[in-house]
């Protein structure tokens, strides 16, 4: 990887503003048609893009890069963007650091309403055909869900954990949602904060309910299927898909394509 200034850890208050401003310069220039945006080597490209957790006022823009890069997004009610969300542990650590998985939650934003925003992988913005990409926050849902929540463990097929990973979880008629897996190779996923795909009610689960999780680091995938009720899950091994509806013990098999959690592509 090059050596540049973010090939290292930087100060948050130093990192993110000037950050924020090649952002705000960056967008400025691509608006006015100054420079040609999404020209980056494959190395820091975003990969398999998803947006998730989406709520009345936050929702998580996620996806993976070849080789470590800083990553932020720029958004905004209109196609100015001007506001910018970093990656969520770059906010929880105090520092912005480069990363191979990215998670970037966009937060504080209004009820029902649409936003745009772009990407930035190391020093390249990046677009949806040449124009920001959209999503449409929910409404805000008086009724609180049960809390349900699914907890595990990921190892790489050597026995060693994933020093990242990401984990998505979704279900017939709902939509996505996503964790970072924890430094101890544990996630959690609070699926009872998961709404109906047209994001109008929270999830009910029955005994019967499958949940669909794919878990990612840079390099290897699991698709897995489990029961709702389930709560403690088997750990799973990177590479290998499971299905824990028919045994806690199920034969693993080789890793496959997993419908139902499309990506975006980034131009």
């Amino acid at each position: 990887m090059k050596n540049t200034i973010w090939s290292k850890h930087i100060p948050t208050l130093l990192g993110i503003a000037i950050i924020t401003i090649g952002i705000a310069v960056t967008s400025f220039l691509v608006k006015n048609g100054t420079i040609v945006v999404g020209q980056a080597s494959p190395a820091e490209m975003p990969q398999d893009v998803k947006i998730s957790n989406i709520s009345d006022s936050s929702f998580t823009v996620s996806y993976t890069t070849e080789d470590s890069s800083i990553g932020s997004v720029s958004f905004g009610k209109d196609k100015n963007l001007g506001q910018a969300a970093f990656d969520e542990r770059d906010q929880e650590q105090d520092l912005v650091a480069p990363r191979k998985i990215h998670s970037i939650i966009v937060k504080n934003l209004a009820p029902q309403s649409r936003y745009f925003f772009s990407i930035t992988s190391g020093q390249k913005l990046f677009l949806d055909n040449g124009n920001p990409f959209e999503v449409t926050t929910g409404p805000t849902i008086e009724d609180q869900p049960s809390q349900i929540s699914l907890s595990g463990q990921i190892t790489l097929p050597n026995g060693d954990k994933p020093k990242e990973a990401i984990v998505y979880a979704t279900g017939d008629g709902l939509q996505t949602i996503s964790t970072l897996m924890k430094d101890d190779g544990s996630y959690t996923l609070e699926v009872y904060t998961m709404r109906s795909s047209d994001l109008t009610s929270y999830s009910v689960f029955d005994d019967a309910s499958i949940v669909k999780i794919l878990i990612v680091n840079e390099a290897l995938k699991s698709n897995v299927s489990v029961l709702a009720s389930q709560d403690t899950l088997p750990t799973v091994t990177l590479s290998n898909d499971y299905d824990f509806t028919i045994s806690e013990t199920p034969s693993a098999t080789e890793s496959a394509e997993f419908i139902g959690f499309p990506s975006i592509s980034v131009i």
